[in-house]
């Protein structure tokens, strides 16, 4: 457990990760659309805004969720890979052991894509009840925020499923730059194949799984958490 709360740690408190949320929170920003360019007349005349409707639009939209692959990837999904090539995983497996380092690599990597999800998630919500207080309304009311929760667990969860497939792919293909281009890149075939050719299986449309309900996206992200501990152990064994 030590190893996993160090290198979350690590994970959390990195440049990446800020630079990440940042991002994240420009997709989210983008993702409302048309109505982000009035809402501040909206607020400063008086008029309520559908805050459930942004919130929802802003964690399930097009773009930020086209986004979110290489942006949930980049604080730490190719750390392990780094590590393992500098011969810094060396020393770390003979303090902790292999089991306890491949977990922590794991471990940080889908945590620390969560939680800059939810870190940018929060600093939307607060970025609006700034621009609410300012136009002399009451901001967001906290039944809005709750009714978006669903869609926002639905989005950390793929932010960890996709930052475990770019750490796996980076180290199958032992390049770097794939941790972030890869589930790109994959992310946007499943969408290509999803809308071209099965229409009908919504769930095949990554773009589509923050609206998921049931068990399909947890147990696909606790899928890819698997595979990349897998993956990670088998590299780990050649270099150690």
């Amino acid at each position: 457990m030590k190893c996993i709360h160090l290198n979350i740690r690590r994970a959390v408190t990195g440049r990446w990760f800020l630079i990440a949320v940042m991002a994240t929170l420009a997709s989210l920003w983008l993702s409302i659309g048309s109505e982000s360019y009035y809402l501040f007349d909206e607020l400063d005349m008086g008029y309520e805004p559908d805050w459930q409707g942004i919130l929802t639009g802003a964690l399930t939209g097009q773009l930020g969720m086209l986004a979110l692959p290489a942006l949930s990837a980049l604080p730490f999904a190719a750390q392990a890979l780094h590590e393992l090539r500098s011969g810094a995983a060396r020393s770390a497996i003979f303090r902790t052991g292999r089991r306890a380092y491949v977990m922590g690599q794991v471990a940080a990597c889908a945590v620390s894509g969560m939680l800059l999800q939810l870190a940018a998630s929060l600093a939307l919500v607060g970025l609006l009840t700034i621009m609410a207080l300012l136009a002399g309304a009451s901001g967001v009311p906290v039944d809005s925020v709750g009714a978006a929760l669903p869609a926002l667990l639905n989005r950390m969860l793929c932010a960890g499923l996709w930052a475990c497939a770019g750490s796996m792919v980076a180290l199958v293909t032992q390049t770097a730059s794939a941790a972030y281009i890869a589930p790109l890149c994959l992310c946007y075939t499943l969408m290509m194949i999803g809308t071209r050719f099965f229409p009908a299986l919504t769930a095949l449309n990554p773009i589509t799984w923050p609206q998921l309900t049931g068990w399909l996206l947890p147990c696909l992200t606790a899928l890819m958490l698997g595979l990349a501990a897998v993956t990670l152990t088998k590299e780990v064994r050649k270099y150690v």
